[in-house]
């Protein structure tokens, strides 16, 4: 029962995040027009959606944990699944390790293409 649980509590995560992201975003952005604070908010605008790629890149460094190991990681690699890594840094701890698939290798060059 407790393993239904946790899938039904995600699914209604996951529909939750899905229909009120949307509306979230836009409450925000007119309360600080509304507040006269929308320039200072459209100033901090990158911060907001960098703290939102964090929480993204986490996320699907764990829900993806199982394919991402077994495609990127070769040997006794640094295993991706940890909730508070991000994929690349699982994938840069394999390339030091040298423990990375030619996919995993590839996205490393992409990953530290974008410095």
């Amino acid at each position: 029962m407790r393993k239904i649980k946790g899938l039904i509590i995600y699914t209604i995560v996951t529909a939750l995040i899905v229909v009120l992201s949307p509306l979230g975003f836009l409450y925000t952005a007119l309360k600080n027009i509304f507040t006269l604070k929308f320039l200072t908010w459209l100033s901090q605008i990158q911060d907001y959606f960098l703290v939102l790629v964090v929480a993204l890149d986490q996320y699907a460094n764990v829900m993806m944990s199982d394919l991402f190991n077994d495609i990127m990681i070769k040997g006794k690699g640094y295993s991706f699944g940890c909730p508070d890594d991000s994929i690349g840094y699982v994938v840069r701890r394999n390339g030091k390790k040298e423990t990375l698939t030619l996919f995993g290798k590839f996205l490393l060059l992409i990953i530290d293409h974008k410095k």
